[in-house]
């Protein structure tokens, strides 16, 4: 282990031992391909531990000077690098983690912006110049993080005491094409297991991509030949770590990066620190899997509920936390199912601890789509892969149930072709996943409670989607579900007697616990809602499929 904030890195690279097309492999065994050459990682120093921290807040810098914190947050990730020291936050949002933190030790001390910089300026060898508007965000700290350097709009440049400092590099007039020539060039000082972007907030992700020297993709739009040279020159199966779809729309994004060497997607839209939340001096809390309790009642309908917003880990770090979600005061009172990104384990410690320690007993967690990270599996260039680091991941988290999220047909007609055909080939790659949910990205409710058996796990549909959004084209709202349900089929022994309903949550006029609760209230005593644990075992034990 190189440094405290080189664990993805390090975590990811052991796996890829080799790579193989997924239309090469068959189930649990390889057909290598020669292996392509791998740029060396930069050496990092060995971590110094520290466990006062210097707490600032987005306001206390001035939640509108984007300068001063973009500045600030290329400063934290190359102080963070070495020894853990600069929390920049955004206040009530991560008082939680603060908790958490402080429960393993962490003291916080606060500091303003002039008193951080008189202690840590120093560190950096110069500075990147960018633009005023911070469209070249992406290429300036792609270059700090090699450079050693802070990101400088010229107006702060020209102040005390930054104009104190070396330029290094002037990239107001550089393009992606340029960056990506740069890399080329400049490779064994990258650390190509990841890369970084990030749209909507210029300042959050930096600190983590400088610490770790992560290179970066456009913040907008990106020309498709030249985000797949700079994909290509990651390491296979290494994710793209933020947002703001570089190459086109979410699916097409989200497409484009399984496709061109495995990238996969981890959103941390409004993610700042991370830096200091992957600190390698932070212990993950695991519960261990445990034996799923299975309800035996007959001639009742069952059906279970998934609060999801993807592997979206922004939203874990804030919005899923709150008390109309997890923390409602009832959420005990009604069996919810959680989309959880395994990713949380490793590079955001306390939010995954605290989320481990505050599961309601009827509650469960299943892996957020698809796994590792936001992909569509069936387009994954080395999908196998992916796979077994996804089943080690969810291994860690005590998960033994996964969402896949695709947009290939769950039956096409062709056995040859068909998404059972697929699954089967891969199940052995998955061999601690016991059963999985499946939502197409055109249709999260599409196929309607189809299902299919990939040896002994099942793979089933969505019945209904739940979306409080005119913007989607199948809105089912509680009470139209209740009433179907409430007249379902209730044979334990077919999938009719089945239903699995995704509850999207992207804002805040989404559905909540106590809508859910109220939504349990419209069923009558035909209907059982259990979690997903619990759904995806009484099918596997009871419904009767093809299990080859």
């Amino acid at each position: 282990m190189k440094s405290f904030i080189y664990i993805m890195g390090v975590a990811l690279s052991v796996v890829f031992c080799s790579c193989e097309k997924q239309g090469e492999q068959e189930q649990g065994t390889e057909q290598g391909q020669g292996e392509k050459p791998e740029p060396e990682s930069p050496e990092e120093p060995p971590l110094v531990e520290n466990w006062d921290l210097i707490e600032i807040t987005r306001a206390e810098v001035g939640n509108s000077n984007y300068e001063e914190l973009l500045y600030l947050a290329s400063l934290a990730g190359l102080v963070n690098r070495s020894s853990p020291e600069i929390f920049l936050h955004s206040g009530q949002a991560y008082a939680k983690w603060m908790t958490e933190m402080k429960a393993s030790g962490y003291t916080f001390t606060k500091k303003r912006l002039s008193e951080i910089t008189s202690l840590f300026l120093n560190r950096a060898k110069g500075y990147v110049l960018v633009d005023d508007k911070l469209e070249k965000t992406y290429i300036a700290a792609s270059l700090a993080g090699v450079l050693d350097a802070v990101i400088l709009t010229a107006a702060l440049a020209s102040k005390a005491p930054y104009n104190s400092l070396q330029k290094l590099a002037d990239v107001r007039d550089k393009d992606e094409a340029w960056l990506a020539d740069y890399i080329k060039q400049h490779s064994s000082q990258f650390n190509l297991n990841a890369i970084v972007n990030n749209a909507s907030f210029p300042w959050t992700m930096v600190d983590f991509a400088i610490a770790n020297r992560y290179p970066w993709c456009s913040n907008a739009k990106s020309d498709g030949a030249v985000l797949q040279k700079l994909y290509y020159m990651l390491k296979p199966n290494s994710p793209h770590y933020g947002w703001g779809v570089p190459y086109n729309l979410e699916r097409m994004d989200v497409r484009f990066g399984c496709e061109h060497n495995g990238v996969y997607t981890v959103p941390g839209i409004n993610t700042m620190s991370l830096s200091i939340l992957s600190s390698k001096q932070l212990k993950p809390y695991d519960r261990p899997a445990s034996p799923v309790e299975v309800p035996a009642r007959t001639g009742v309908h069952y059906a279970t509920i998934v609060f999801s917003d993807g592997d979206n880990t922004s939203y874990m770090l804030d919005l899923f936390s709150r008390n109309t979600y997890i923390s409602h005061p009832r959420v005990h009172e009604i069996p919810l199912t959680w989309m959880y990104p395994p990713t949380l384990r490793t590079n955001m410690v306390p939010v995954h601890n605290w989320y481990q320690k505050n599961l309601p007993a009827t509650n469960c967690y299943v892996g957020a789509l698809s796994g590792a990270g936001y992909t569509f599996p069936s387009h994954h260039e080395f999908v196998a892969d992916y796979f077994r680091m996804t089943n080690g991941m969810l291994k860690d988290c005590g998960m033994q149930y996964m969402v896949l999220m695709d947009d290939a047909e769950l039956f096409t007609g062709s056995s040859a072709g068909s998404y059972e055909t697929f699954m089967k080939r891969h199940t052995g790659n998955l061999p601690d996943v016991k059963g999985f949910l499946y939502m197409n990205y055109l249709g999260y409710a599409k196929w309607q409670g189809a299902y299919f058996f990939a040896g002994d796990a099942p793979v089933v549909s969505f019945r209904y989607f739940m979306k409080n959004d005119d913007k989607f084209t199948e809105p089912h709202t509680p009470e139209t579900i209740a009433a179907a349900l409430n007249s379902a089929p209730r044979d334990i022994n077919s999938i009719d007697a089945y239903s699995a309903i995704v509850v999207h949550v992207n804002a805040p006029s989404s559905y909540t616990v106590e809508d859910m609760l109220v939504f349990k209230n419209l069923l009558n005593e035909n209907v059982v809602l259990v979690n997903t644990e619990q759904f995806l075992e009484l099918i596997r034990k009871n419904v009767k499929g093809n299990r080859g």
